[in-house]
């Protein structure tokens, strides 16, 4: 047990007074209570500091994920507002073209009735001509297809034309 003081001239003391434990009397002494003190401070500042960081980034990532969420959903809305306008364009076209078609049938139906009402008529006036022909009316209608004569199927004929007789003679007359 040596004596030991901290001032050189001070009062020395044995060792085995100041450090019951002779194992740590050569060590550093540790942090005072001051110290101490002020590390815990240090310590719940910085864990309250990154406590705080953590949930403003928590935060942050939420708002952005709920952005992105935002922006996920109005970007399908307006790709489904497209494609029900694209839905809605092609519908209009397809009744366009429907229309046009049915219009084209018809006029093409319209111009088959009457190209076949023609055809009908012209048939009927040749079958007519072809009557008068065989009835031997034609030439003597003169192609007018009036006059007075015979009516005949609803065709007229006209009357005999009687043949021109040179004048008779006339008696002499009386002295």
């Amino acid at each position: 047990d040596l004596p030991i003081s901290q001032s050189p001239g001070g009062p020395f003391r044995t060792l085995g007074s100041w450090f019951p434990d002779a194992a740590t009397a050569f060590q550093p002494p540790g942090p005072s209570e001051e110290e101490k003190a002020l590390e815990e401070a240090r310590a719940r500042v910085e864990a309250e500091a990154r406590e705080r960081a953590r949930a403003e980034a928590e935060a942050q990532a939420r708002a952005q994920a709920e952005a992105a969420a935002q922006r996920e959903r109005e970007a399908a809305e307006e790709a489904a507002r497209q494609a029900e306008e694209r839905a809605r364009v092609e519908a209009e076209e397809r009744a366009r073209a429907e229309k046009k078609a049915r219009a084209k049938a018809a006029e093409k139906a319209a111009r088959a009735a009457a190209a076949q009402r023609e055809k009908a008529a012209a048939e009927r006036n040749e079958q007519s001509a072809q009557l008068k022909m065989m009835l031997g009316l034609g030439a003597a209608m003169g192609g007018s297809g009036g006059g007075d004569g015979l009516v005949i199927g609803g065709l007229s004929a006209p009357e005999p034309v009687a043949a021109e007789q040179p004048p008779a003679p006339q008696p002499a007359p009386a002295p």
